[in-house]
């Protein structure tokens, strides 16, 4: 081997173990912080079947929504999440007071608060919120629609809400924002 050679190997092999060693760590990066997909409607299929073990009814937001006795690991939202809607259920009603049904995953926040927002078409919003008692990783949330909701998010504070917004008949956008990240957005009609 000539002289000039030897000098040249060492570095060489030194930044090829280097290279390897930093790709198989970015991998497992990416492996870990994947985002979720639903692939095709078998795994939506899934989603529904998971809803017995998830399920959790949430009343107004003066009620105390039930403890749920399970919940779906693989749908706790860590704040890593992006979180989906897949359904609303009914998309329209006529009155206050209906029983809507919301399937999605990733929907909760912190210890399992959530944040149900309703945006209007002149773009005002207002939020229905459940306290820590919802477990994390529900994907099927129960709401009563109530004639008002409060315009901002007060989670666990305790404080009386200071404005409102009535839900009054007109299309709305209805999405979560668990961890400060905004779901899709589905509509959802009341009409006259």
């Amino acid at each position: 081997m000539k002289k000039s050679q030897r000098g040249f190997i060492v570095p060489f092999l030194i930044t090829v173990i280097v290279v390897l060693i930093a790709s198989f760590i970015l991998y497992l990066y990416l492996q870990n912080n994947k985002k979720p997909e639903i692939k095709n409607t078998q795994d939506v299929n899934s989603l529904n079947n998971a809803q017995s073990d998830t399920s959790v009814s949430i009343g107004t937001s003066s009620e105390v929504a039930p403890i749920a006795t399970s919940t779906k690991d693989s749908f706790v939202n860590d704040g890593t999440k992006i979180p989906k809607i897949y359904s609303i259920n009914p998309k329209q009603t006529d009155h206050q007071g209906t029983v809507l049904t919301i399937k999605g995953i990733y929907l909760n926040g912190f210890e399992g608060g959530t944040a149900i927002w309703f945006e209007n078409e002149t773009g005002q919003s207002g939020v229905i919120e459940t306290n820590s008692y919802v477990p994390a990783g529900a994907t099927t949330l129960t709401i009563t629609l109530p004639n008002q909701l409060c315009t901002k998010s007060l989670g666990e504070s305790g404080l009386p809400c200071s404005s409102y917004v009535g839900m009054r008949p007109g299309l709305y956008k209805v999405y979560v924002k668990p961890w400060s990240v905004i779901s899709n957005k589905l509509d959802f009609m009341i009409k006259q």
